[in-house]
């Protein structure tokens, strides 16, 4: 919700007349009267059966819980014989202002939309505000009258751009919230899960209890020494019943089966957030998720080592480390808690500084998604860290990761874990793509994280490739000149000679956009002479990126003038500053064409048109069956997003057969029902280059003696297309997070692993997507993978926009020229499937 707190959300049941009553009962006057347009303090039998009693289709409910109590209901009504239904809502007097009702919107039109409703209409009176404000910043476009005292409202329920942009927003202001309770506390209580009674650290005279876990004893005496300027109470379970309501934050250790009651009596304080330390098996953790999904909390860990924020205004120091932060500008997330001491060790020994580092351990509510939005619109955090374990990515990852990438910059260090045979599986694949797209620099060590998190703690990213090297030495500022190109960087120059000289030289040059000094001099220290002309230097040139290289020398890590604060990061090695750098520079990149492409709709793509086909066509079947288009269906879905289908014609006969082939023109390809892509023979269902009457007639029969009349039904007479190169595409939504698959085609799809991408593809992804496939090693030159990018990028965008196509797979698309046909493809749908616009955890 707004505020960061959980509902429970679900459809409406029979035995819920209880909770219903309940619920109405609270309501003031007011409320009722705005609800149903009279006075009606009690709610007879009669219509409490009509409101808990719902088809699932034609009339839907959703009721939200919180603590097992309902807080809110929201329905709709389809008007018989019509695709438009009455929308209501009621919102618990108590939890107005949460943003609820909207949240409750958006599971009615998702679930309207399966059910084939496109319109809804609603009516209330003009001083119900709150009514006529939700459906406002629902980002529909809201029709609305004045009619005898009532406004009557309507609204298209198509998901456009516009509406799922609100719901992203929504969820990501949400997802901060949640998150800026637990990093920004004003009361912290630190529960220790075996013991009893409350002793609070701020009033010594209160007798102290025993506290069986040193850890939560360490943080209060953290907390103290670091001056945290709020409050913090050390106890046991006891302790909480003591504290005012809206703890904001509470870290529990102790025996993980008493955590669940521990929990429930934090939901009694309506407390913010909840940290576990303690380690919890899988069914522990299910217990514990229960409790927290019941009564709205959010959670972080179980095997959490704690949270930290270094900003003086709140000095949060709640880690389960001896090491302590220093302040700065890094974000830090790192899901396995071995690693955080480490991380901090590190960090302080670099002087990299630290806006603020959690520890999530594997996430089994608050996640990295979480993470990222808060950090999205933290001015504190100028980059962010990312070290993750081998949990799967959320689905919401890739939203809340481009807002981030947007706005600053975002590295991270991903499990190399690999199965059997060396080969990663499809989980890791698909997170893999989901970290590219992203904008998420991937990197695969720790070094390579903090090289990263160290220049930009004292530098700006580099505003291009260009580089200039300079140094005293040519053969050290040749090398450098060579680990710059290795990463991509475009040396302009190397400059040998005087720093002030060289340096000038450099910054005199337009192209240049970072710079890196090389230091070859003995001893622990680079010369005074060095030091000073390399900070005034970047002092007076804050436009530059500038680090410093030592070539193998072991040296502080960075140079800090104490008068300006001007710092230079030193590295070690050339490759490492040179690397840092370049990927930097590769960031920056995205980050523009993120800008200038964004998820824009592919020219001549008709959203509108392609779901209303879709909805008109699922109509034949059941709400919850499969269908796969025909070759008609097919083409028309196609056309909508702007591709063609190479000219073919579906028959059942062979007299059909060869009036197809002559209206098309000698020589077709002949495709049976059951046909095998990666074969192209008669008795596997595919013939090509059928040059005449006589041939087809004999081609048919052999195939049919192959098939069987079944397998051969429809038949497929299609125009020869000139000779390419055969290209696969699938698209598909196995689940929340749709995937896009590239490779060869046709005979070779079964010796090539194809390049997976998820959903959304902007046009910049499928170009990448394409260039990583075996598609590009055939295809060398750029210019001729165009069609094939087009191509990717209008199929992803039609299932991206249109959530009942389940499935796309184009094989094989032949590439000619300048031209992709398809030439065989396969396309179902079905009931909505995937990243539905409504909020959800996960």
């Amino acid at each position: 919700l707004r505020d960061g707190h959980t509902v429970r959300m679900r459809s409406i049941r029979p035995d819920d007349a209880g909770l219903i009553t309940r619920f109405h009962e609270r309501q003031s006057p007011e409320s009722i009267y705005f609800r149903f347009f009279s006075p009606r303090p009690r709610l007879s039998e009669r219509e409490l059966e009509h409101f808990t009693r719902v088809d699932h289709r034609d009339r839907v409910a959703f009721v939200a819980l919180l603590d097992d109590e309902l807080v809110g209901v929201a329905r709709y009504e389809r008007y018989e014989g019509t695709d438009t239904a009455e929308v209501a809502f009621f919102v618990d007097d108590r939890h107005h202002g949460r943003g609820l009702a909207t949240v409750m919107l958006e599971y009615l039109a998702a679930a309207a939309r399966e059910n084939g409703i496109t319109r809804f209409r609603a009516t209330t009176l003009p001083n119900n505000r709150k009514m006529l404000k939700v459906f406002a910043s629902a980002g529909y476009e809201v029709a609305s009258q004045l009619d005898d005292g009532i406004i009557d409202l309507a609204f298209d329920l198509r998901p456009t751009d516009d509406v799922t942009a609100a719901v992203d927003r929504r969820e990501r202001l949400a997802e901060a919230a949640s998150v800026r309770r637990m990093l920004e506390p004003a009361t912290v209580a630190l529960i220790d899960a075996g013991a009893g009674g409350p002793r609070s650290t701020t009033d010594p005279g209160r007798r102290p209890v025993p506290i069986e876990d040193g850890c939560l004893v360490r943080l209060a005496e953290r907390l103290r020494d670091g001056a945290f300027p709020g409050s913090v109470t050390l106890g046991g379970p006891a302790a909480l019943d003591e504290l005012p309501e809206g703890v904001d934050l509470v870290v529990v250790a102790g025996p993980a089966a008493a955590l669940p009651e521990v929990l429930d009596r934090c939901a009694d304080r309506a407390a913010g957030a909840v940290v576990v330390l303690s380690e919890a098996d899988a069914s522990q953790t299910e217990a514990i998720l229960e409790v927290v999904r019941r009564r709205g909390l959010r959670l972080l860990g179980p095997g959490s080592l704690g949270v930290c924020n270094t900003d003086p205004a709140v000095a949060l120091d709640a880690l389960c480390v001896e090491a302590r932060p220093l302040p700065g500008t890094i974000g830090v997330l790192s899901e396995s808690g071995e690693v955080v001491s480490s991380v901090l060790d590190h960090a302080r020994r670099v002087g990299l500084g630290i806006s603020t580092l959690v520890s999530t351990a594997e996430p089994a509510d608050l996640n990295v998604a979480d993470l990222l939005s808060y950090w999205a619109d933290d001015d504190r955090t100028r980059a962010v860290l990312l070290h993750l374990g081998s949990a799967p990515l959320p689905s919401r990852f890739v939203r809340a990761a481009r807002a981030a990438s947007r706005t600053r910059t975002v590295a991270a260090l991903a499990s190399t874990a690999r199965v059997a045979g060396g080969r990663p599986s499809p989980e890791q694949r698909r997170d893999r793509a989901m970290l590219r797209q992203s904008g998420v620099i991937p990197v695969a060590s720790l070094q390579e994280l903090f090289a990263i998190g160290r220049l930009l703690a004292d530098q700006p990213p580099p505003g291009g490739r260009g580089v200039a090297v300079v140094g005293a030495s040519r053969a050290a500022v040749d090398l450098a000149v060579d680990a710059c190109a290795a990463a991509g960087l475009d040396p302009v120059t190397g400059h040998v000679g005087p720093a002030p000289d060289s340096l000038a030289a450099a910054a005199s040059d337009p192209t240049v956009r970072s710079v890196v000094v090389i230091d070859t001099t003995p001893g622990p220290l680079p010369p005074t002479d060095l030091v000073d002309a390399v900070l005034g230097f970047s002092s007076d040139h804050p436009e530059l990126t500038v680090v410093i290289s030592a070539v193998g020398s072991e040296r502080p890590a960075r140079l800090v003038d104490d008068a300006t604060g001007v710092a230079v990061p030193l590295f070690t090695f050339p490759e490492h500053a040179g690397n840092a750098l370049g990927r930097l520079a590769t960031a920056r990149e995205w980050r523009s064409t993120a800008r200038v492409y964004g998820d824009e709709t592919p020219s001549g793509l008709d959203v509108d048109a392609t779901r209303a086909l879709v909805e008109r066509w699922r109509a034949d079947g059941g709400p919850d069956q499969v269908l796969e288009l025909d070759a008609s269906r097919q083409e028309q879905l196609l056309a909508a997003c702007g591709l063609r289908v190479a000219d073919r014609r579906e028959v059942r006969t062979v007299e059909q057969a060869v009036a197809a082939a002559e209206e098309i023109g000698w020589p077709v390809a002949l495709k049976a029902r059951r046909r095998d892509r990666r074969k192209r023979t008669a008795l596997s269902g595919v013939a090509l280059d059928v040059a005449g009457a006589d041939d087809l007639s004999a081609t048919w029969a052999r195939m049919e003696e192959a098939l069987g009349p079944e397998g051969m039904q429809p038949v497929v007479v299609q125009r020869m297309v000139e000779q390419g190169l055969d290209v696969a595409v699938r698209i598909r939504r196995p689940d929340r997070i749709g995937t896009v698959e590239v490779g060869l085609g046709g005979p070779m799809a079964a010796f090539d692993p194809w390049e997976l991408g998820v959903l959304p593809l902007a046009l910049p992804d499928a170009s990448m997507l394409v260039a990583a496939s075996s598609v590009a090693r055939a295809l060398t030159d750029p210019l001729t993978r165009v069609p094939v990018v087009s191509l990717v990028h209008r199929l992803a965008a039609l299932v991206d926009a249109v959530e009942e196509i389940h499935e796309v797979r184009a094989d094989p698309v032949i590439v000619a020229g300048p031209v992709a046909w398809i030439t065989d493809v396969r396309i179902l749908i079905g009931s909505p499937r995937g990243e539905l616009p409504v909020r959800h955890l996960g």
